[in-house]
């Protein structure tokens, strides 16, 4: 595994993890809670990746870095990305120069506004409707007046 952006790791032995959840109820089933939503929710944007097209898997991308951030209690709207364009053109599957066209014809159009890895969401409405998604899939902001 490798730390794209500042991270805290608390290292937890499994054995130690074993025994606790036997002596606190409900922290097996919370784990495993926790655990499954994570798998599935890697899946579904695996799946998700799999059959749309580069603009498409660019706002499933930006609205999940989105909620992300948010469930951190961080800016949903502005934020720094945790990867390098090379290194989201790879996870996207296309090439270096469809993401640089990508960033330019989002920008263009309204939709982000970026400055080197500094982004921000300008028209999330869009970006969700891009990526197929429903209003309570990604926090919602008004444009016009910057707030959510």
């Amino acid at each position: 595994a490798q730390a794209l952006e500042t991270t805290t790791v608390c290292e937890v032995p499994f054995e130690r993890l074993e025994a606790l959840s036997t002596r606190i109820p409900g922290l097996q089933r919370q784990l495993l809670r926790l655990m499954s939503k994570e798998i599935f929710s890697d899946h579904e944007m695996l799946h998700a990746l799999a059959n749309r097209s580069a603009e498409e898997r660019l706002a499933i991308v930006l609205l999940s870095l989105s909620k992300r951030f948010a469930r951190r209690g961080l800016s949903p709207w502005r934020f720094r990305l945790p990867m390098s364009r090379s290194e989201l053109s790879n996870y996207l599957g296309v090439a270096p120069e469809t993401m640089s066209r990508l960033f330019r014809r989002f920008q263009e159009r309204g939709w982000i506004a970026s400055h080197g890895k500094e982004l921000s969401l300008e028209d999330v409405r869009t970006l969700r409707h891009l990526a197929g998604q429903s209003r309570n899939e990604a926090p919602d902001r008004d444009v016009r007046s910057g707030r959510g």
